[in-house]
């Protein structure tokens, strides 16, 4: 019974969070939708003109009109990873037909289309740059070992120690070392400052570790504080039971719970790992 309850809160998750790495504000932060498209028609017109996926349409306006006013690599990758966004929401909307405006479907159609051609365009476009974020892109969505090489030398190097870039580590070592992988996902979380939005998928990530490692104390904790922070995905209940035949003290972990939220909400979060 315990290996069933396990692999049912283990197996919906397996680390989806190896796309992950999360988006820090928009290209333009002054530009609007409007004047994007009345600057450059183009990046407008061959999207959808409905109502559906209105947030990630907004994100890829501003990033294209980012990119081809500045074609930086950062703006490259934050375009790839709006475009990822946009065209997983409008693949969906496009298989909704609607009866009376058959030109509504045609529109979602034509914006996954533009959505597809442009992130061969723009991956094509990065494959050779040597920015961590688009060398770890390269690895996690066309599997190549030479970016994945390079962005791993820049960890040694000590380049990549931001809370985006330690997550996406994170996503390597899993398969080959949990207590790596949890002191990565730890130092995320430390390393995150007022001004950031924490990644939620890491409290889901940790929770996973730690069931994994059968560590059902912390995979409790982990998965109070995931559930906080809107993870519907870990059967809490289940896991209780668990602790209440190992009798654990489920008040005392309530409390530590209290207290790591408390932590991470301050942005005072320390890494036990960094602890004497």
């Amino acid at each position: 019974m315990l290996n069933k309850i396990i692999l049912k809160l283990y197996i919906p998750y397996l680390f989806t969070f190896l796309l992950a790495i999360a988006l820090t504000g928009c290209g333009d932060a002054e530009m609007t939708v409007r004047q994007a498209c009345k600057d450059k028609p183009e990046i407008c017109d061959d999207l959808n003109k409905d109502g559906h996926c209105n947030a990630e349409r907004r994100e890829v306006i501003l990033y294209r009109h980012a990119e081809r006013k500045l074609p930086t690599d950062k703006n490259k990758y934050n375009l790839l990873i709006a475009l990822e966004d946009y065209s997983q929401c409008i693949n969906l909307a496009s298989k909704i037909e609607h009866k009376k405006l058959k030109e509504k479907t045609t529109s979602r159609v034509e914006g996954h289309l533009t959505s597809l051609r442009e992130i061969k365009r723009v991956s094509r476009d990065t494959q050779t740059s040597e920015l961590p974020e688009l060398l770890y892109y390269h690895w996690s969505r066309n599997g190549d070992e030479e970016a994945l090489e390079k962005f791993l030398a820049l960890e040694e190097q000590g380049q990549l120690n931001t809370p985006e870039l330690q997550f996406a580590l994170a996503t390597y070592w899993v398969k080959r070392d949990l207590n790596k992988t949890l002191r990565l996902l730890y130092n995320a979380l430390a390393l995150y400052e007022p001004e950031d939005e924490i990644e939620p998928e890491i409290f889901h990530a940790l929770t996973t570790v730690y069931l994994k490692k059968r560590d059902y104390k912390k995979a409790y904790v982990w998965a109070q504080i995931s559930k906080v922070f809107g993870d519907t995905n870990v059967e809490i209940e289940e896991l209780r039971f668990i602790l209440i035949e190992q009798k654990a003290n489920l008040e005392g972990l309530d409390k530590l719970i209290e207290k790591t939220l408390e932590e991470i909400r301050s942005y005072s979060f320390e890494s036990p790992y960094s602890k004497p």
